[in-house]
């Protein structure tokens, strides 16, 4: 498998250096030109939103895990 990732590696890097058919540059000129207002990585990872299909009961209430929330 690390054989594998290099070549894929290489081959990347031959990709990015290849200029655009329709303007200039190339791919890696085009990071290295936006790389300095890149953003650092925030210090969490991303959580994923967990969705629930609710029902309104009569007193304005759905319920969240254990928890009533008032709508």
């Amino acid at each position: 498998m690390p054989e594998l990732n290099t070549v894929i590696r290489e081959l990347l890097d031959v990709f990015n250096c290849k200029p655009f058919q329709k303007g200039d540059g190339s791919r890696a000129s085009a990071f290295e030109d936006e790389k300095p207002f890149l953003l650092p990585l925030p210090p969490r990872p991303f959580e994923l939103a967990t969705w629930k299909v609710a029902t309104v009961g009569p007193n304005y209430h759905i319920s969240i895990g254990e928890l009533l929330r008032s709508l």
